[in-house]
């Protein structure tokens, strides 16, 4: 879908990287320009799959990887010719660092007025917090993630992967494509500012519903909804969990439990009234599901049509037919000689179906041949290589 587009991908970790890779994934050409030492995400493990950490992997495949010196004014001109002959740059600098090394959106719109320029920000470009540092964790704690996550009685909590990072870059890729539909439209390039307490309330809105109506904090309820009768409950070998979000669903639910009468009640035929007696509701469902396996009550209330599921740990999740079917796992050669697998882009198109033409790049896999692209010949190349603006690794 984006082919013939170009990608600048200034951006470290994790938030802009996977941005930048679902754009890599519908086809654009992701130029990922790092430092000279590699995205420190490089770093960040173990585990390691040979020089590289494993989040580098998943967060950067399709990507062709310059290793600049950003700031060596020998860098600069290579940074222009890119900007100008490329559609769409991210990066998540802080302010004041993009603008040193001039890669704010007034200089790089100065190159090429149609730009589609996305910065990516913890707190935002204003405001009392604009300046400090932050990553996931403290975006969890900020936003009230961690005040609604966990049980009742514990303490906060974090859960158990990054929603701020993997937010922030899904709100990124629609704020992009919105931004090229405009300059398709109207030959407009723009700014969009993504921060990641944003992006991360956006998609906590539900749980906010509950403030807005009745200014009061959402309670800490585990794996427990309070909105229906939700959660998860232990089988005689695990855990399953279930869903009744109407009369419909509980009048299946009860009669797959062979539980009408003690389900049936009046006072159980209104959502309201279930969240009322949700306490004596876990715990008869409790009693009953640990006379059977998971696997027997999946069958059972399967059947009968009953929002339900098992709770997997992560290899028994890739081990399932069903992330087989979807084509979820996506597996490539790496540089090092290894076969590394990662997550597919959860997008599915009829007609322009993603694509997945290399995994992650090594450090400065394609310096040259990015600088090649620019008009570089060999011998300025190694000029470059040799006063260490540049890092050249061995393209594969």
């Amino acid at each position: 879908m984006l082919a013939g587009m170009r990608v600048l991908d200034f951006g470290r970790m994790a938030a802009a990287p996977y941005a930048a890779m679902l754009l890599a994934d519908f086809g654009a050409d992701v130029i990922k320009v790092e430092p000279i030492q590699g995205d420190e995400c490089r770093a960040l493990g173990p585990p390691f799959v040979g020089d590289d950490g494993a989040q580098f992997l998943v967060l950067n495949r399709g990507k062709r990887s310059l290793a600049l010196e950003l700031r060596s004014p020998a860098t600069r001109p290579i940074v222009e010719k890119l900007v100008k002959s490329s559609d769409i740059v991210i990066h998540n600098f802080r302010a004041e660092a993009a603008q040193t090394m001039k890669l704010d959106y007034e200089s790089l719109r100065s190159l090429r007025a149609d730009i589609v320029y996305c910065a990516i920000s913890g707190f935002g470009t204003s405001g009392p917090w604009q300046d400090r540092p932050g990553v996931d964790l403290i975006f969890q704690a900020f936003t009230g993630m961690m005040a609604v996550t966990g049980q009742p009685a514990d303490p906060p909590l974090r859960p158990g992967v990054p929603v701020a990072d993997l937010s922030t870059a899904l709100s990124a890729v629609a704020g992009i494509l919105a931004a090229t539909i405009h300059r398709l439209r109207t030959g407009e390039g723009q700014k969009v500012e993504v921060a990641a307490i944003d992006a991360l309330m956006a998609v906590q809105s539900t749980v906010f519903a509950y403030t807005f109506a009745t200014g009061e904090n959402p309670p800490r309820l585990g794996n427990a909804s309070p909105y229906a009768i939700s959660n998860s409950l232990p089988t005689s070998d695990g855990s399953i969990t279930l869903t009744v979000t109407s009369n419909k669903f509980w009048r299946r639910l009860a009669a797959a439990l062979e539980m009408e009468t003690a389900l049936l009640r009046p006072e159980f035929e209104s959502n309201e009234g279930r969240l009322a007696a949700s306490a004596s509701i876990y715990s008869m469902l409790s009693e009953k599901l640990r006379s059977g396996t998971t696997a027997q009550w999946l069958e059972i209330l399967g059947r009968a049509d009953v929002p339900c599921g098992p709770v997997h740990s992560f290899q028994e999740v890739l081990g399932h037919a069903q992330i087989a079917a979807n084509g979820t796992i996506v597996e490539q050669p790496h540089g090092s000689g290894r076969r590394v697998s990662s997550i597919a882009a959860p997008m599915k198109f009829g007609r322009t179906p993603a694509q997945y033409p290399r995994a992650a790049p090594l450090r400065g896999e394609q310096s040259r041949s990015v600088l090649e692209d620019l008009g570089y010949s060999a011998s300025a190349i190694d000029e470059l290589v040799g006063q260490g603006a540049v890092f050249a690794g061995v393209e594969q």
